[in-house]
């Protein structure tokens, strides 16, 4: 898959090329997850001294008019560290996030993200518990780089790739007047550093389509920059098709 993947998002590169970014990418991924078994044992101290957050300033702009604020990132850098370390600056999250097939497993990896602070929402039938949290000025992470059907989707641009992506992101934040603020995280020696970007705001006129190409265009300018820290193994095109503009039979993405 990883090599599938990379192959549609750089036509261009070398066979050398894309193998040295999955081979960098696998590298990383590695680290995480012994990371992410290590963030267990990980006590406010440790976590604070592994990551460092720049500009802050954004989240708290975002928060200050009460209507709760969405915080959009994605399966990049460390996003799970990263949770961490915005709930013990302050800032709790609801997330998210799709239960695990295996209870037990998904038991220990719930235990994880609450340590803190977060909150988990499951992602199915998640709307209602979303508008709740808003409602009550909470903050919401939620990622939108996983593969969705082409009929529960906006097909808009991803690594330059007409791509099914959720507009659930889009809608509610039309709907509650809720900012979307930006955040990417970046490893520094043994650590990270956090950027949070200006909020992403909904506009008189912005439609769930032009909210979720300025979303996946901030999402691709940051994997652009360091591919390897994104999770190329995930099947984010599956079998999309799309019709051709002339009209006549289908292309298909995500088949060579």
């Amino acid at each position: 898959m990883i090599f599938f993947n990379l192959k549609k998002a750089f036509p261009g590169k070398s066979l050398f090329s894309r193998f040295r970014i999955a081979v960098r990418t696998a590298m990383h991924f590695g680290k995480i997850a012994l990371e992410f078994i290590k963030l267990a044992g990980m006590n406010e101290r440790r976590i604070g001294k592994l990551t460092r957050i720049h500009d802050i300033h954004h989240l708290q702009d975002a928060l200050s008019d009460g209507r709760g604020a969405f915080i959009l990132s994605g399966h990049f850098g460390n996003w799970e560290i990263t949770a961490q370390a915005i709930a013990i600056s302050g800032f709790p999250q609801m997330m998210v996030h799709r239960p695990l097939d295996n209870p037990y497993l998904e038991c220990e990896l719930s235990k994880i993200r609450r340590r803190f602070g977060n909150e988990l929402i499951p992602k199915k039938n998640a709307t209602r518990n979303m508008l709740k949290a808003l409602g009550e000025g909470r903050l919401i992470d939620i990622v939108i780089d996983q593969h969705v059907p082409e009929e529960m989707g906006v097909v808009v641009p991803f690594l330059s790739l007409p791509t099914p992506t959720t507009p659930s992101l889009a809608i509610l934040s039309m709907r509650s007047g809720a900012p979307v603020v930006p955040i990417v995280s970046r490893p520094r020696g043994r650590g990270y550093d956090i950027f949070f970007q200006k909020p992403i705001r909904p506009k008189d006129g912005s439609d769930e389509v032009q909210l979720t190409t300025e979303f996946n265009d901030f999402l691709t300018g940051e994997i652009m920059k360091t591919p390897h820290l994104w999770l190329w193994f995930h099947d984010r095109w599956g079998h999309f098709k799309r019709k051709s503009k002339k009209g006549g039979g289908t292309e298909v993405k995500g088949e060579d």
